[in-house]
């Protein structure tokens, strides 16, 4: 089954759950953990967009061109 066939089944409801959006690269990153949104924002920027970028977009180093 492919992921939009499986979020067709079933729903989520997100009571109390903040959203702290970060951008980078033009891209919107929803970060919904408190803890980590506050870990990342305490980082400078460069480090900050190369997490978001290689976790939670999923982009490899050399994709980043940091290695």
């Amino acid at each position: 089954m492919y992921a939009n066939e499986l979020d067709q089944l079933y729903t989520e409801d997100k009571y109390f759950v903040t959203e702290q959006i970060f951008n980078v690269l033009g891209l919107d990153v929803i970060v919904t953990d408190d803890v980590v949104a506050e870990a990342l924002q305490s980082l400078p920027e460069r480090k900050r967009d190369i997490i978001l970028l290689s976790y939670f977009l999923e982009l490899s180093a050399e994709k980043l061109g940091t290695s």
